[in-house]
C-alpha cells in the first residue's frame, strides 16, 4: 500500500470518527438530561477532547499524532471495559479501538514516508 492511501484512509476514518464523538457528545450536552455531570462524563469527555487532539496533530505530524491516538485509544478501552455494565466488548470495540486503528495508519503513513526519504 502507498503512503498516500494509508494517510487518506487515516484522515477520513480518524475525521469520521471524531466527527460521530463530537456530535454524540454535544448532542448529550445539548438536551435536557436528568443525568448529573458524572466523575464517567467528564472522563469521556476528556478522552474525546484529546483524541480531537490527536487528529489535528496526525494531519500535520503523523507519529506524534498517531502516538496520541494510540494512547487515547487504549485509555478509551480500558475506561470502557470498567464503565460498561454489559458487553464489555463491544463497548471497547466501539469505543477505542477506532482510534487505536487511526492512529496505526497515521504511524504506517509516517513510517513509510521516512523510509522513501532515506
Amino acid at each position: 500500500m502507498k503512503v498516500k492511501h494509508y494517510r487518506l484512509t487515516a484522515r477520513i476514518f480518524g475525521t469520521i470518527i471524531v466527527a460521530f464523538w463530537l456530535m454524540m457528545g454535544f448532542g448529550y450536552a445539548l438536551t435536557d438530561s436528568e443525568e448529573p455531570f458524572t466523575y464517567e462524563s467528564a472522563i469521556i469527555t476528556t478522552l474525546i477532547i484529546i483524541t480531537t487532539i490527536g487528529i489535528i496533530v496526525a494531519w500535520r505530524k503523523e507519529k506524534a499524532g498517531a502516538i496520541i491516538l494510540v494512547i487515547s485509544g487504549l485509555t478509551m478501552s480500558v475506561f470502557a471495559a470498567f464503565a460498561a455494565g454489559h458487553n464489555h466488548l463491544y463497548a471497547i470495540l466501539v469505543s477505542g479501538l477506532p482510534f487505536i486503528i487511526t492512529g496505526i495508519l497515521f504511524y504506517l503513513a509516517w513510517q513509510k514516508s521516512t523510509n522513501k526519504n532515506t
